[in-house]
């Protein structure tokens, strides 16, 4: 039988599996240090899986100028819960999560919903009532690229177009709510730029600040391009996933947070600043927003030095990560 492709967590492929008793996702009240450790089985080694960055590659001339603005906001879509519904975005579920660069994590692990790492149940009624099975049957999760020509979609076929798909995975398999078009449009325009099947896999990165820092800042740019085109939905889009992930980076910090409270306030006062940006292109006041933006971006531009400063004594240090996980075993 033929493997098909998917988004998110559908991967598409049949697995045999004997039906069992209905799964039962378990997800930490509050995840320690940081959040992606909930994605992470018993047998993953977390410091490495947590440490690597996979990097994405995508089709030749797939970044072309008239292509760059709807290929980076489709790449946050990729990468925001807020594309999500339901249990998925509550606990920050994102598609880049189980396809990390566009390949397949062979770490992502859910207890209650995977058998071993690299597998999930994607028919559960932990996330969707729609798909919901109630039969403990998970599969491996794929790689999604060459998902521009590997119709009909589904692990039974059952859409013809990937568009189709994509609707049915965000809005019946997450409760999600139907994407705004213009993020949507720009979600399939990453998608479709992901590399052939077969593509050699680059080499994995290690995960630094400067890496994290630079990534909020190019999605900062974007998010000026949507402000000078008064695009209020689209903003607000991005000023969400913005500030998704610069919590992700405080995370980093939060083991110096406990040691001096000023690296707290420091993210706390950016991410309001990204409220205020928020709020006034909600109000239409684009040139206002563009001047918030502005004022975040010299802010960022001076934490960076002091955050710099700290990186050895955060997480994002591999040894310091170890220490921290090994205390709260």
């Amino acid at each position: 039988m033929p493997l098909h492709w998917g988004v998110g967590l559908i991967v598409l492929g049949l697995a045999a599996c004997a039906p069992a008793a209905p799964p039962v996702a378990t997800f930490p009240a509050r995840p320690a240090l940081l959040a992606d450790l909930k994605w992470l089985g018993g047998r993953v080694d977390p410091v490495a899986a947590l440490n690597q960055n996979v990097p994405e590659v995508l089709r030749r001339g797939s970044d072309a100028p008239g292509k760059a603005f709807s290929l980076a906001l489709g790449r946050m879509a990729f990468r925001a819960p807020g594309l999500l519904g339901g249990m998925a975005a509550r606990e920050g579920l994102t598609c880049q999560i189980c396809h990390p660069g566009g390949r397949a994590n062979s770490h992502f692990f859910i207890a209650g919903l995977s058998a071993q790492p690299g597998t999930v149940d994607t028919t559960t009624a932990t996330f969707s009532q729609v798909l919901g099975d109630g039969v403990f049957n998970p599969i491996a999760i794929p790689s999604l690229e060459g998902v521009a020509a590997s119709a009909p979609y589904g692990h039974d076929g059952r859409a013809a177009t990937l568009d189709a798909f994509v609707h049915s995975v965000i809005e019946e398999e997450f409760a999600g709510r139907r994407p705004a078009p213009e993020i949507f449009a720009a979600l399939m325009t990453y998608l479709l730029a992901l590399a052939p099947a077969g593509t050699p896999a680059p080499k994995s990165r290690p995960v630094t600040l400067d890496q994290d820092l630079d990534a909020v800042l190019s999605d900062a740019s974007v998010l000026d391009q949507a402000l000078v085109l008064e695009k209020t939905e689209v903003s607000r889009f991005i000023i969400a996933s913005l500030r998704h992930d610069l919590g992700r980076i405080a995370a980093r910090f939060s083991i110096i947070q406990e040691e001096d409270g000023s690296a707290r306030r420091r993210f706390a006062s950016l991410s309001a600043d990204l409220r205020t940006v928020r709020s006034l292109s909600v109000a239409g006041r684009f040139d206002e927003a563009r001047a918030a933006l502005d004022a975040w971006r010299r802010a960022m531009a001076a934490a960076r030095p002091v955050l710099e400063a700290q990186e050895a004594r955060s997480l994002y240090n591999p040894e310091r990560l170890a220490e921290s996980l090994a205390k709260t075993d």
